[in-house]
């Protein structure tokens, strides 16, 4: 076993004088200069003793150690990798043989150097490294953003909206000791499921939530600051749950009735979507890897419970379970087995994969999450219950527990593995992302969940407002195919619709009643016309009253059976004979039961001629 050996922290101070030395990697020495350039010299080193660290560390908070590797050079058994940080625990930003003229400049403070040996069986080996070692006394950067030229900190916009963002930073201490100006500084935005290193970006938000907007700046220095600029926040669809029309066609006057009924959705913050699709080949060990960065917590704050993962989902699409290996990993590198290779997934697909090696072209994903306290038990659990053709979408526990997690940071970099261990079939992964309990983020947070408020909410018929309550009811009066729609608009402008589709039949058509009331009659017993006699299909009983222009009822019927046994022959009740002129009827039948049909209800008027 290699046993390391660790040198001291070097604290630089800034001090204007330049000097050389040669330095032995392996000495303890302290370098008290910003200005130095120096050969870091192991002649005939016996490495097999481990590795050999050095840590630079400025002496004041504000500067930033710069080292540039003049020269490198290194036998292949031997690595020289460099850290942004205090310690080998710090951010990796490379592992090397060779570099020539190569700045490092740190993020925060440090840097850490260390000399690995790569083959124990080699005692021999030597290094030769030459560097310039300075601190950046940094300017301040204030790295600011609008949307649209929006004062507004938060933004509200609708799902698949696309947002134009216009860089504002400024430079407070601008040529005090350097030039600072967008146009020397380099970008990162993050928006959580993407970045871009473009001076102003655009973004089509197509996931609903919260996303914080990160800008990083880093300046002609090196010198950088991150911060948060902006928040965006997406509506979601509402559930529809409970709205309905309880028929799916009728007849022309039937009745109609529309209940309408949602729930917002409510959502927290939304981290780590991958927006462009993976293809994971056949070939053994294909591997998708893919990290989030997360900063939204307080300094430190660690997970302490398997609940404090909400979720971890992965959208997929592959032909054979049996060949994958899942991995989550956390900031610290635990990391916790999600779906364990070998598995019992055998043939079992994921989502509707092309299950044809030749064809890459990719299928449809499903939707899967690893929860601990998941009814469905892990992957293997529930194909060795249930033996599915395809696993079904939904929530699922993973091969190891979260609580192998605990002690991680939540702030860093979280990443999942998706591995191919075996030939043939293959697939693709179009995103993932992973949700964390909201009640850790800090007190009065404003990634708090949220939902957005319905401030209206209708009924529409082929895209006309029928009605601005929530349950209408009414009367079919349109023949055809009609489409009737429940229309919800939320706080952000952003408009919802469910849609019913009936088609709606005259009366005779498709077993539809049928009411046929002449508009003239001519009671002068010659035989033609003499009688108001209605023709009806599909009613059991009817009423049927006649009044003449002042609303005096002239004439009254009332049958069960034909209709033709209250025919009517233009006489009034007392038997005298009308005027020629206009009567009002109202005609009501009943079914089997005595209820109203609607659809032969009817108002309207005869004329008398003599």
């Amino acid at each position: 076993m290699k046993t390391p050996i660790i040198f001291s922290t070097f604290l630089l101070a800034f001090l204007s004088l330049s000097s050389f030395s040669q330095i032995d990697f392996l000495s303890d020495t302290n370098i008290n200069t910003c200005s130095e350039v120096i050969n870091l010299q192991t002649a005939n080193l016996d490495l097999s003793t481990g590795q050999s660290i050095i840590t630079i560390c400025p002496s004041i908070n504000t500067l930033k150690a710069k080292v540039v590797i003049q020269s490198l050079s290194l036998s292949a058994n031997n690595s020289f990798c460099v850290y942004d940080g205090a310690d080998t625990n710090s951010v990796l930003i490379g592992c090397y043989t060779s570099l020539n003229q190569t700045q490092f400049t740190s993020s925060a403070s440090c840097l850490t150097f260390v000399l690995n040996d790569l083959d124990t069986a080699t005692t021999s080996d030597q290094a030769l490294i030459n560097a310039q070692i300075s601190c950046t006394d940094c300017q301040f950067i204030l790295p600011q953003a609008v949307v649209n030229s929006s004062e507004d900190m938060v933004i509200d916009i609708c799902l698949g909206d696309e947002l134009s963002f216009v860089n504002q930073t400024t430079y407070p201490d601008n040529n005090i000791n350097y030039s600072q100006s967008n146009a020397t500084s380099t970008y990162v935005w993050s928006f959580f499921n993407s970045t871009s290193t473009q001076e102003n970006p655009s973004k089509v938000f197509d996931t609903p939530g919260l996303y914080p907007i990160l800008l990083q700046v880093t300046d002609v220095q090196g010198c950088e600051n991150t911060s948060q600029v902006l928040t965006v926040r997406v509506s979601g669809p509402p559930s529809f749950l409970g709205t309905d029309t309880m028929f799916t066609s009728g007849c022309l006057n039937d009745s109609l009735s529309l209940y309408g009924a949602y729930t917002p959705d409510t959502f927290g913050l939304y981290y780590g979507t991958v927006g462009d699709s993976a293809f994971l080949d056949d070939v053994v060990g294909g591997q998708y890897n893919v990290n989030v960065e997360i900063n939204e917590f307080e300094i430190g704050q660690i997970l302490t419970d398997p609940s404090d993962i909400s979720s971890i989902c992965l959208n997929i699409e592959h032909s054979y379970i049996g060949d994958l290996d899942i991995r989550l990993t956390c900031p610290n590198g635990s990391s916790i087995e999600l779906v364990g290779y070998p598995n019992s997934g055998g043939s079992t697909y994921l989502g509707e994969p092309i299950d044809d090696d030749s064809d890459l072209t990719p299928g449809i994903g499903y939707t899967y999450c690893w929860i601990e306290s998941a009814s469905n038990g892990t992957w293997d659990d529930y194909i060795e219950t249930f033996n599915p053709n395809t696993l079904p979408e939904g929530d699922y526990q993973p091969n190891e527990s979260i609580s192998d997690l605990i002690g991680c940071p939540l702030n860093g970099n979280w990443s999942i593995t998706v591995e191919d261990n075996l030939f043939s079939d293959n697939g693709s992964i179009f995103s993932w992302n992973i949700s964390f309990n909201s009640d850790l983020f800090p007190e009065n947070n404003q990634f708090a969940d949220f939902s957005a408020e319905i401030i209206s909410s209708q009924w529409q018929v082929n895209n006309q407002l029928l009605s601005e309550l929530d349950t209408f009811i009414g009367f079919n009066n349109e023949i055809g195919f009609n489409t009737y729609s429940y229309v919800l608009e939320d706080e952000f402008g952003c408009v919802y619709q469910k849609d019913f589709e009936f088609q709606i039949f005259d009366q005779g058509e498709n077993g539809c009643p049928v009411l046929e009331i002449p508009n003239v009659f001519t009671p002068n017993q010659d035989g033609v016309n003499d009688q108001f006699t209605i023709f009806s299909v599909g009613a059991e009983s009817y009423d049927i009253k006649v009044f003449n222009r002042w609303g005096k009822l002239v004439y009254e019927c009332a049958t069960v059976g034909h209709p033709s046994e209250c025919a009517w022959d233009g006489l009034h009740e007392n038997g005298q004979k009308l005027n020629d002129g206009t009567y009002y009827y109202i005609i009501r039948a009943l079914d089997a039961e005595g209820k109203d049909l609607d659809i032969i209800k009817s108002k309207g008027a005869v004329s008398i001629l003599n």
